[in-house]
C-alpha cells in the first residue's frame, strides 16, 4: 500500500455514502442500521467495534447535552 494517500472525505461524499446505505444500490438492500452505525462513526470519531458493543444505558443525558460512555478492558 505505499504510495497511498488518505483524504477526509466531502460533506456531499459523506451524505452520498449514508443516502446510499438508507436506500440501497445494486445488489445491496437499504440498511438503516449501517447507515446509523457509520453516522455515530463519524461525529463521535469511534470504531466500528465500539459502535457495536454500545447499549442503550451506555448514553448519558448530562443537562442538554449526551454523553457517550465507552469501556475500554485492560491491557
Amino acid at each position: 500500500m505505499a504510495n497511498k494517500r488518505t483524504r477526509a472525505l466531502t460533506v456531499e461524499e459523506y451524505n452520498q455514502i449514508i443516502d446510499t446505505m438508507r436506500t440501497g444500490f445494486a445488489g445491496c438492500r437499504p440498511n438503516d442500521r449501517i447507515a446509523t452505525a457509520l453516522i455515530i462513526e463519524a461525529n463521535l470519531g469511534i470504531r466500528i467495534s465500539d459502535i457495536l458493543n454500545l447499549k442503550l444505558s451506555d448514553i448519558v443525558k448530562e443537562g442538554s447535552r449526551y454523553s457517550c460512555l465507552l469501556y475500554t478492558s485492560p491491557s
